[in-house]
């Protein structure tokens, strides 16, 4: 019983004295070694939203089972699939765009009880102003698939004006075909899809990448310029051999799959006959 009075007396005298760091510190009289301190802390009746936790649970579990880095812009998440985002649905969207969706069923369904006392067109139109979608009128055949995918082209647009990882983002609207992959990876391994998902995102480790390196930004093999993804992939004399042996194979890909087709002719021959094309080197 002494043992225990003595224990609360020392720990209530040292969260006391210790008030600025109440979770650890050094009981140096008694024990020379740390020590967790008990300590209570008062919420507020709301301790968090419940759609931000949802939201910050979603991006950690996928940038986690993706292998991609934390610093993995949020706006690719969002993004359109077309574009080469992840297209995932954003919690902070959704209680809007629900609600927006509820507004518009009950408002069909012509009950004078409902319409006399709810104004639907108001109700819709300041969750459109929590969306950031003020310059839509309310009163438009709009419906929340539409909706989603203007918030979707809104985020490929944030991302696009990120300084570093939003570099050549806007490229991605040139030729959507080719960004099926990214929800399709069909003939690429695990390791690979994760690969290309943090070149696309620009997070790869290079130094050019702010807090990347400790020892300068020039490339760790040539040192002639910075090492950015571009670099590696296409002018580092140190990976010469691995991106002439890429281009050489995808120009064999091309000539065979080109060679079954029966194109128009340029001047007698085929308009793909060319040195660099159709005879491998």
């Amino acid at each position: 019983m002494v043992g225990i009075m003595l224990s609360v007396v020392l720990v209530w005298s040292s969260w006391l004295s210790y008030q600025e760091n109440p979770t650890t510190l050094i009981l140096t009289k008694s024990v020379d070694r740390m020590c967790v301190v008990p300590a209570i802390t008062l919420c507020p009746k709301t301790p968090y939203k419940e759609d931000v936790v949802k939201e910050l649970l979603l991006k950690t579990t996928v940038k986690e089972t993706s292998n991609l880095p934390s610093e993995t812009p949020d706006n690719m998440l969002y993004s359109p699939k077309k574009y080469k985002g992840l297209g995932l649905y954003k919690a902070s969207w959704e209680a809007f765009l629900q609600f927006v969706n509820v507004c518009k069923l009950l408002a069909k369904t012509n009950n004078i009880y409902v319409s006399n006392t709810r104004d639907f067109t108001n109700e819709i139109q300041a969750s459109l102003d929590k969306l950031g979608l003020a310059n839509i009128d309310s009163s438009d055949q709009i419906n929340v698939s539409s909706l989603r995918t203007l918030l979707r082209d809104k985020e490929f647009d944030s991302w696009c004006t990120l300084p570093q990882k939003g570099k050549g983002v806007i490229l991605y609207k040139e030729y959507t075909p080719g960004n099926k992959w990214l929800s399709k990876p069909n003939g690429l391994t695990s390791s690979e899809w994760k690969g290309a998902t943090k070149m696309t995102a620009n997070v790869c480790p290079v130094r050019a990448l702010p807090g990347r390196s400790q020892n300068g930004t020039h490339c760790r093999h040539c040192q002639s310029e910075k090492e950015t993804l571009a670099h590696i992939l296409g002018a580092c004399p140190h990976g010469e051999l691995l991106w002439n042996s890429r281009h050489h194979k995808i120009r064999s890909l091309l000539a065979s799959a080109l060679r079954g087709k029966k194109l128009p002719s340029r001047g007698g021959g085929p308009w793909f006959d060319h040195k660099w094309m159709y005879k491998a080197h």
